[in-house]
């Protein structure tokens, strides 16, 4: 029985696939080329996003923050 399933998947995603390529091949070069910008742009989002919490990002821009303030600190006196 659970091989049966697994074979359904299988089929189930491979007609999938094939229903998600051909409605690829059947938009307007003008609906290709907005849905490859959107695509684009939320890749340019996410890696903002990763970029802007990740830990050594944060790290590193506290030790310029640290920096900046010692200079001016030291150029008071």
């Amino acid at each position: 029985m659970n091989k049966i399933g697994d074979l359904e998947k299988a089929m189930m995603a491979k007609f999938d696939k094939a229903d998600e390529d051909e409605k690829l091949r059947n938009l307007s070069q003008a609906e290709r080329l907005a849905l490859k910008e959107e695509k684009d742009h939320a890749e340019m989002v996410e890696s903002r996003f990763i970029q802007k919490f990740s830990p050594e990002w944060r790290k590193k821009n506290k030790q310029k923050k640290k920096t900046a303030k010692a200079s001016r600190k030291r150029n008071r006196k």
